[in-house]
């Protein structure tokens, strides 16, 4: 799937300089990811072109991936902001963090991250950004309380849960607040590991594996594919709140919708380019969510998956 993504995306990028030369006024929309593995991505590039924005016409893409180096971001943002683009969309809270620190006057569209933007400093408040950021931000703290309660239906009693951070994410601290209070009312325990690399996961997961946790939440701005192999490899069910987390290998994701989140995304971008001010649109929040199961790895882990979570379930794998 990833080369797949890649190819496309190169092909896309191959005719952007024709298309500069071409059309009469062409946008040029910066994308900032930490991997190319996430689907939003793709999904607002198809969003986009939905609204009429076209590659090779009328739209060029400036996509900067950080390749799960989160120490790249910085650098990358910073070169979106001297090409210059028209704005920028960021996936994830690492990039709109990375952004904001790279430019404070691109407009930028956050593309679903799961963050407090006023906490964060990036916004003055919800309903009057102020500065230039602004699109669709998670309900953390929301996700967090469900996602440790499907963890707990799907494997009971769930009593212990190891809690897989990206200490280099400015949201961490927030989030593992979000999941401790969450864990408090459910009377779960949280065993948590802070890592910096992928290098790193192998100790706190055989860590998690001697102290018998029942399961491991993994932080969606992680390393995805490596945390599952980890998972897999110490028999442990592992979730996240990021759709691509269940669709590669892990067990269960909770998320926002993320073809709605594209689709919005690419509405904050239009009415930038268009003249709107992305200090004077409203940040929204989500209203749609998606819980994927992945039936071929509970079947690994010897595990079965309660009919009540089939039913409530809008993808299930396997």
């Amino acid at each position: 799937m990833q080369r797949r993504m890649l190819i496309t995306l190169a092909a896309a990028a191959a005719g952007c300089g024709a298309a500069w030369a071409q059309a009469q006024r062409v946008a040029r929309v910066g994308i900032l990811t930490p991997n190319l593995q996430l689907p939003r991505v793709a999904d607002v590039i198809q969003a986009l072109s939905e609204l009429g924005y076209q590659q090779g016409r009328n739209l060029v893409i400036e996509l900067r991936s950080a390749d799960d180096a989160p120490q790249r971001l910085e650098p990358l943002a910073a070169e979106l902001a001297r090409l210059p683009v028209d704005v920028i969309v960021t996936v994830q809270s690492p990039a709109a963090h990375a952004a904001r620190r790279a430019t404070a006057s691109v407009p930028i569209v956050i593309a679903g991250a799961a963050l407090d933007p006023v906490a964060a400093g990036l916004a003055q408040s919800l309903t009057r950004p102020g500065g230039n950021v602004t699109g669709i931000v998670g309900l953390g703290a929301n996700l967090a309380a469900k996602t440790l309660e499907l963890a707990r239906e799907l494997r009971s009693p769930t009593r212990r849960i190891g809690v897989l951070a990206n200490a280099a994410d400015p949201f961490t601290p927030a989030l593992l607040e979000m999941l401790q209070q969450a864990a408090r009312a459910l009377e779960i325990e949280l065993r948590t590991a802070r890592v910096h690399a992928a290098e790193e996961y192998a100790v706190a997961f055989a860590g998690w594996s001697a102290a018998r946790v029942d399961a491991v939440f993994v932080q969606p701005s992680l390393v995805l594919d490596k945390a599952i192999e980890f998972a897999a490899m110490h028999r442990l069910p592992s979730f996240s709140f990021v759709r691509a987390f269940a669709s590669n290998g892990g067990l269960l994701s909770y998320s926002v919708d993320g073809r709605e989140t594209a689709q919005r995304t690419a509405s904050y971008v239009d009415r930038i380019l268009k003249g709107a001010d992305p200090g004077q649109l409203p940040i929204e929040q989500p209203t749609s969510f998606e819980l994927v199961l992945n039936r071929r790895t509970a079947k690994a882990l010897g595990m079965t998956i309660p009919q009540s979570l089939l039913l409530r379930a809008t993808e299930v794998i396997g």
